[in-house]
C-alpha cells in the first residue's frame, strides 16, 4: 500500500521553461535549452503527514544557469532558486 509516509516532503526535480525567466518572449523563443531543471518544495512535491500543513521551501540555494542566444550568438547566464530543503508548515486561510 502506497501512503504520505512514501512521498515526504523533499525538493523534487521539476522541468521549468526557461520562457518563464526572460522577459522578451520573441527571445526565449530560441533560447537553448528551452527548459532547465530544478529542485521544488510545493504540494505537489511531497505529502506532509497532518492534513493541515503543506510542504514549503524552507532553504534555497542560487545557482547559475548558462542559456545560449542563437539571435546574439552568445551565451546568458541566470541566477535562479534552487530549493535545497522543504518542510512541512501549517496552511493559513487565505481570504478571496
Amino acid at each position: 500500500m502506497i501512503t504520505v509516509l512514501n512521498f515526504p516532503c523533499i525538493p523534487r526535480p521539476r522541468s521549468i521553461p526557461v520562457s518563464e525567466f526572460f522577459e522578451n518572449e520573441i527571445e526565449s523563443d530560441s533560447i537553448t535549452p528551452p527548459y532547465t531543471i530544478l529542485h521544488r518544495c510545493d504540494e505537489s512535491t511531497g505529502c506532509c503527514t497532518n492534513m493541515k500543513h503543506t510542504c514549503v521551501v524552507t532553504h534555497e540555494k542560487t545557482v547559475e544557469v548558462a542559456f545560449f542566444l542563437p539571435k546574439r550568438q552568445k551565451f546568458h547566464v541566470l541566477h535562479m532558486k534552487n530549493h535545497t530543503a522543504c518542510g512541512c508548515q501549517f496552511i493559513r486561510n487565505s481570504i478571496k
